[in-house]
């Protein structure tokens, strides 16, 4: 490939090499040497691109660059594109544990549930729940009656994290449907809040 140039030349290479091609995937990560917002504009443009090479080198590499808004640029695409770059984005988040893009992974998690494969839906959740918060129990709850097994157990691991009561009535919500298929990991998990609620009320109080 020769020289990799940089800044606007390192942009006017990228935009005339063939989609897809290992040249472009190089001249992508070029870019994640940069970090600059400039960079990291053009990087956001590709993760449209239609070829499948070039949104995944694209996520990548605003994963390395790991800046506030590298991590908005994912986020955002989470709002559409295929079930593998959105696997590939909720895994990095996971990776990243960029909180920042909670709500995003929430929205697309409650939008986009009907249209992603196993694998997507499942990485989501993972991903939601290692950050869970109140103000995505809904979404949580969504995940406790995915057809996947590990994604309803890391829907249930998520609420139980969450300390509210929205979360537990979710929770109990799914154990009073009385499918085992998909209560008996949110059971497990509301037995296990339960647990150590009680532990907290009877444990003895500090000596001063």
């Amino acid at each position: 490939m020769g020289e990799v140039p940089d800044g606007p030349a390192l942009v006017d290479r990228l935009s005339a090499t063939e989609p897809g091609s290992n040249e472009r995937f190089l001249l992508l990560r070029a870019l994640g040497k940069e970090g600059t917002p400039a960079a990291t504009e053009t990087l956001a443009e590709y993760l449209y691109s239609p070829n499948h090479k070039d949104n995944l080198a694209a996520a990548f590499t605003l994963r390395d660059i790991g800046s506030d808004e590298a991590v908005d640029k994912l986020a955002e695409c989470l709002g559409g594109g295929s079930a593998s770059l959105t696997f590939r984005i909720a895994t990095d988040l996971w990776k990243m544990r960029a909180e920042r893009a909670v709500p995003a992974l929430a929205r697309c998690m409650e939008t986009r549930r009907e249209e992603l494969d196993d694998s997507a839906r499942g990485a989501l959740m993972r991903t939601l729940a290692r950050m869970a918060r109140p103000e995505e129990v809904q979404a949580l709850e969504a995940g406790l009656y995915d057809r996947r097994r590990s994604t309803r157990m890391a829907a249930a691991t998520g609420l139980l994290n969450v300390p509210t009561p929205e979360a537990r009535e979710a929770l109990e919500r799914a154990v009073s449907q009385q499918r085992p298929f998909y209560g008996w990991h949110a059971l497990k998990a509301l037995m296990e809040k339960r647990r150590r609620g009680a532990a907290e009320t009877n444990a003895e109080p500090p000596t001063m």
